[in-house]
């Protein structure tokens, strides 16, 4: 511009590519232009990119000129990040984060459809710039998705905006936006007078905001909540090692000046700008801008305390819970070509990084990234080498040419601040090589539980036995079966047990839960009719965070129906578990299949200490009350309840107790009797004293029978389902190696007891066992299914008695024909036995007991009696 001190430049506009904003200044030199002399300097301005976007953000456009007596430029900065991948998107490139935003998606409500046909396959992502950072798992083909996840976006100053967006998911063409919300991180990162951020723990509020697609009309709603965790500032190794090198570059020479200014010679300034067009130009520049520098005083206000920094070196690691493991990759010796390297984190099903191609088997990266672990001591990371980027998260191990996963603790201590050489093995056997230096940035964050990782895991479910279900046919029996629901989902559905009031299912299933704390857990037992719709019997939720992880449980659930409990055992084993898109599943992988409880006991509903709201637990002379059963007379009236009342029962949890998972024996009260569910006055006034149960019970004792269970003909006693028993002596040990033995086996009918089997008297073999056969030594006999048996060992004598050697009680077990062998102590030893009940077909239950054939054969399918594995 000739002639002017107050230029317009119209055209003054460059964009440059700047791979290290951290360190980035911006310089402007204005110099007189002379014609045939060379043209001086006569003004000045440096400043950093961060500085300079600071102040813009506060309106400053102005900036006063070093070098010069008077004069201002106006300049303008416009930040455009972009994702550079290779050297370019080195770790010159990468800012250290602040903080971490914590996004929790909770789901949506009437989105807007942006098919045709069917609907929109929504999922929600955070973006930063433009940039995706997080998102949540695909919904396929629901416009009320409910996705319930959380995920950390880490975010750099209070300039950045970040957009929360719901995405159409498309199988053909880009994604596309179901409307938008953005967030500005001013609002929830403040600084504190030290220079340290502050904890904006806004976890807990709830945002639903409408969502909108540019200036249109807003169309359906999102609910999530946003919070913000700082760093602790931490030292970085390499910006210390980088520090005297800066100082070297910005000291100017003593006798420096720049146009007279503090007594300085212009003439020195002159010369500097006369030897710019020669090798050392540059450089005479960069020392002149800098002395303009320390008189500039705009970037003064922007100037925050600098907060002091830790030192943190590999002992330090474990003080800390969660924090940003911060990864440069360097280089790689790949066993393919032309694959990515991506870093997964615990359960996320995205990847937290993802590098670009290395299209070569020797390949260099200089990529920074970087990730949140939650729990540092339990935390995992996982390192893939992809030939294709899963960006639809099919979890597909396809494209997985290799892999390395291990605990973030460990890989730390191996690569803190070190170049550590990391080896991934493929599907095929070879081997990758990728070099990686780590570095860990401490967050101030306290880990909700719902996020940890004992609270996500396999649940196994042994479905064992019901007591006292009400009768929903005209026999008065049931013909129960269970179904079990995770977050308004079936998950498992048991087999009928037919025209029995307390069933014995004895089966199992495992599935995975991603949060115990959030699942709604819970059972529903029904009647099954044939060609009609099946009776509810009742209900109940199960509340998993009862549960310790890996400590087995035995529970009786109390249902909301007229009566009954279930009886279950549960086991929560913690461990990651990855959420997958909806459409067909909830989780990846398949559910481990169920199966039958080998040698699993039957009719065992215990009583116990009764678990309230709040944790407080009651005697069990509660549950004693609160499961009386009713007689046949009773089928018709009110249910009897806990309080006395005609509410309706409370159903939950109503007793809790520790166990193993092993499948055989009886569960037992601490003193190793068989817990039971009191059904009349006497058991109920037992229990409220709260004493267990003797080991061989009296008659008073004795397993309950359900009395709403009679036979057309006429009731049996107590109303109990009635069949034949088969029980053999399989084995014996534990009473000597020279001791002859013989097994006896009676039976507590009603008529009183009376002895069923003897066995052959034999000796043990070199093992120390008596093996007896198992067709010789096999008895059959007409009971019900709640009598009692005896079994008691012997020692033979060919003249006189010989020494009883013990004796115990036990049940058959309610599986059918084919049960397996059942371990029996008795006294300083073990009788195997197996044991079985058949169920008579209604209508000849007296028949059998005087040895006359069934009428089974003429009774209609609907009224038969089926035992699982056996057909009707």
């Amino acid at each position: 511009m000739k002639k002017t001190n107050n230029p317009i430049w119209p055209d003054a506009t460059k964009e440059l590519l700047i791979t290290d904003r951290k360190k980035a200044k911006l310089g402007l030199v204005i110099k007189d232009d002379k014609d045939l002399a060379a043209d001086p300097i006569i003004g000045n301005y440096q400043i950093k990119l961060d500085d300079m976007l600071e102040l813009m953000s506060k309106g400053q456009e102005w900036y006063s000129l070093a070098g010069a007596k008077s004069g201002r430029a106006k300049m303008m900065l416009q930040w455009k990040p972009v994702a550079l991948k290779g050297a370019l998107g080195g770790s010159g490139g990468y800012v250290t984060p602040i903080g971490v935003m914590r996004f929790h998606f909770k789901s949506g409500k009437d989105l807007k459809n942006l098919d045709t046909v069917g609907k929109s396959d929504p999922y929600g992502r955070v973006s930063l710039s433009g940039i995706q950072k997080g998102r949540t798992v695909t919904f396929k083909n629901n416009l009320n998705p409910d996705w319930n996840e959380i995920f950390y976006v880490p975010v750099h100053s209070t300039r950045e905006k970040l957009v929360v967006e719901v995405m159409d998911e498309e199988n053909v063409g880009k994604d596309r936006t179901m409307g938008q919300i953005e967030i500005a991180t001013s609002d929830y990162v403040e600084q504190g007078e030290d220079g340290e951020y502050l904890v904006h723990d806004s976890k807990d509020k709830l945002i639903t905001r409408q969502l909108r697609i540019g200036t249109g009309t807003p169309k359906g709603t999102l609910n999530f909540t946003v919070a913000f965790y700082p760093t602790i500032p931490t030292v970085d190794p390499e910006d210390e090692d980088e520090e005297p090198k800066k100082s070297s570059l910005d000291v100017t020479p003593p006798n420096m000046e720049v146009n007279g200014v503090a007594g300085r010679a212009r003439s020195d300034a002159t010369r500097s700008v006369k030897t710019a067009s020669s090798t050392n130009g540059e450089k005479a520049l960069q020392k002149v801008l800098a002395a303009g520098e320390k008189e500039q005083t705009e970037t003064d206000e922007v100037q925050a305390p600098v907060a002091p920094k830790l030192k943190i070196g590999v002992d330090d690691l474990m003080k800390y819970e969660s924090g940003l493991v911060i990864f440069k990759i360097i280089d790689g010796e790949f066993a393919h070509t032309n694959c990515h390297l991506e870093v997964l984190m615990d359960d996320m099903l995205f990847p937290s990084f993802t590098s670009a191609k290395a299209k070569s088997r020797q390949h260099t990266f200089n990529e920074t990234g970087d990730a949140v672990v939650r729990e540092l001591d339990l935390s995992r990371i996982n390192l893939r080498l992809v030939s294709e980027i899963d960006k639809q998260g099919d979890n597909n191990d396809e494209h997985v040419q290799a892999k390395l996963a291990g605990p973030v603790i460990d890989t730390l201590r191996r690569g803190l601040y070190t170049p550590t050489q990391l080896s991934l093995r493929g599907k095929d056997g070879r081997e990758s090589k990728v070099t990686v230096s780590l570095r860990f940035l401490p967050l101030r964050m306290s880990l909700d539980p719902s996020e940890s990782f004992n609270n996500s895991g396999s649940l196994r479910v042994e479905v064992l036995d019901a007591a006292d279900l009400p009768a929903a046919d005209r026999n008065g029996f049931s013909d129960p079966y269970c179904k079990f629901r995770l977050d308004e989902k079936e998950v498992y559905k048991t087999k009928t047990q037919k025209k029995t009031l307390h069933p014995a299912w004895n089966e199992f299933f495992e599935v995975p839960v991603r949060s115990r704390t959030g699942a709604k857990f819970g059972v529903d037992v029904y009647d099954w009719d044939f060609g009609d719709k099946a009776d509810h019997l009742g209900s109940a939720p199960i509340d998993l965070t009862l549960l310790e992880p890996f400590q087995a449980r035995e529970v009786t659930i109390g249902l909301d129906g007229k009566s009954g409990a279930v009886r279950l055992k549960l086991l929560f084993r913690a461990e990651y578990v990855v959420r997958s898109r909806q459409g067909s599943s909830t989780f990846s992988g398949t559910f481990s299949q169920p199966g039958k409880v080998i040698g699993a006991p039957v009719k065992g509903v215990g009583k116990g200490a009764v678990l309230v709201g709040g944790g407080v637990a009651k005697t069990a002379g509660f549950l004693g009350r609160g499961f009386k059963r009713r007689t046949a007379s009773h089928a018709e009236n009110s249910p009897v309840q806990e309080n006395g009342s005609g509410e309706p029962r409370t159903a939950g949890i109503v007793d809790m107790r520790e166990t193993s998972m092993d499948a055989g024996g009886s569960p037992q009260t601490p003193n190793g009797h068989v817990p039971t569910v009191s059904v009349d006055g006497a058991a109920a006034s037992l229990g409220s004293s709260g004493k267990d149960l003797p080991a061989t019970p009296s008659p008073m004792h004795n397993r309950q029978r359900s009395f709403g269970a009679m036979s057309q003909q006429s009731p049996a006693p107590g109303g109990s389902e009635s069949g034949t028993a088969s029980i053999s002596v399989l084995s014996a040990k534990g009473f000597g190696d020279d001791t002859k033995i013989e097994v006896h086996v009676g039976h507590d009918s009603s008529k009183g007891p009376n002895q069923m089997l003897k066995t052959k008297a034999a000796k043990p073999s070199k093992t120390g066992e008596v093996v007896f056969g198992e067709g010789e030594d096999t008895k059959r006999v007409p009971c019900f299914a709640s009598d009692a048996f005896r079994v008691s060992v012997k020692e033979h004598k060919t003249f006189g008695s010989g020494d009883d050697l013990g004796e115990a009680t036990f049940y058959v077990a309610d599986q059918g024909p084919s049960s397996a062998p059942k371990e029996i102590s008795v006294g300083k030893g073990v009788v195997v036995v197996r044991s079985s009940f058949q169920p008579a077909e209604a209508g000849s239950m007296m028949d059998s007991l005087k040895g006359q054939k069934s009428l089974g054969r003429f009774m209609s399918r609907r009224e038969r009696s089926v035992t699982p594995g056996a057909q009707g």
